[in-house]
């Protein structure tokens, strides 16, 4: 891949781990892919169709609660490739803060096809994962029903939310109002709190 800038340079002054910089130069090679890098600045810049939120909410949720599985070739051989099982997987191996569709975390200037784009190593690595398995082809050709799903649940628990906290504050009004009755001859009255 060849670009305007040195790329050992700018990590150098990041301060980053050697495996930092061992994730980010696959990750450069990866976004050489023009298409790829286009995707990742529409979905970060939320110009994308879909929300990094819908896209989170599927790998998490909707994938566990249908089972979402399809047919991936890889190297010249097929297989049934289980969506929560893989988000899974990648977590363990690279925890939260190298995998991560929102970008939480220290951010960095990232190079490819003389663009620019701030992110994080985390973001960058679920979104190769995340299109490499053409989750995000999935994601678009079912948009419909998982982004009604993904609303649904958040009216859901909304309202499950608004009827525990009414809930809570009725038994603490209800414990506001407990009277004590005592007359003025129960003068030995001792009250200890463990």
């Amino acid at each position: 891949m060849e670009s305007s800038y040195d790329s050992g340079v700018v990590y150098k002054k990041l301060n980053l781990t050697s495996q930092e910089i061992l994730l980010l130069k696959s990750l450069e090679e990866f976004y050489h892919n023009n298409l790829c890098f286009e995707l990742l600045i529409a979905i970060i810049d939320g110009t994308s169709i879909i929300s990094r939120r819908t896209f989170e909410y599927f790998v998490t949720k909707y994938s566990i609660n249908h089972n979402v599985s399809y047919e991936l070739e890889e190297k010249g051989s097929k297989y049934n490739f289980l969506v929560h099982s893989s988000y899974k997987d990648q977590l363990k191996a690279h925890k939260k803060k190298y995998f991560d569709p929102f970008g939480r975390g220290d951010r960095i200037p990232f190079f490819a096809n003389n663009d620019c784009v701030i992110t994080t190593i985390g973001q960058l690595n679920f979104y190769r994962w995340f299109f490499t398995k053409k989750i995000y082809d999935y994601c678009l050709i079912n948009y419909n029903t998982i982004q009604t799903e993904l609303l649904s649940n958040k009216n859901v628990k909304k309202r499950q939310k608004s009827f525990n906290k009414k809930k809570s504050v009725c038994s603490k009004k209800q414990i506001s109002y407990i009277k004590i009755e005592c007359s003025p001859d129960d003068s030995d009255i001792i009250v200890l709190f463990e």
